[in-house]
């Protein structure tokens, strides 16, 4: 929560961004350009904030956290089967996932490893 709220507090009141810009990628775009544009040089916002509004939104796309891989193996596999057989249920896709020996398996643990850890803030009931 901390983190969320030191986030938050630079937006609107500092005039550089916080030390730790070394922390992992949010799912926010907006603040990861911030957080890529301080690692070499530290600029004021309120130049970064220019910046941004002047970007098309295919460059503000490539600072949106890749969030088609999954850190789940079997999600990254039923995912690719539904796509390549539509009209298959997920109780086939279940069947065939047991079904593969752990050969067929790597290339499908080897994606949810190299997915990215996307961690969320938890809501308060």
């Amino acid at each position: 929560m901390l983190t969320f709220l030191r986030k938050r507090s630079f937006l609107n009141n500092s005039t550089t961004m916080p030390s730790d810009s070394t922390t992992k990628s949010t799912i926010n775009p907006y603040i990861n350009f911030l957080k890529e544009s301080q690692k070499n040089e530290r600029r004021p916002l309120e130049h970064l904030r220019q910046i941004w509004r002047g970007m098309s939104a295919q460059q503000k796309q490539t600072y949106k956290v890749n969030r088609t891989l999954s850190r789940n193996p079997y999600f990254n596999f039923r995912k690719k089967f539904i796509r390549e057989n539509p009209g298959s249920s997920h109780k086939e896709v279940g069947h065939r996932w047991k079904e593969m020996s752990d050969q067929e398996r790597m290339p499908y643990r080897k994606m949810a490893k190299s997915a990215p850890v996307i961690r969320r803030r938890r809501r308060r009931s």
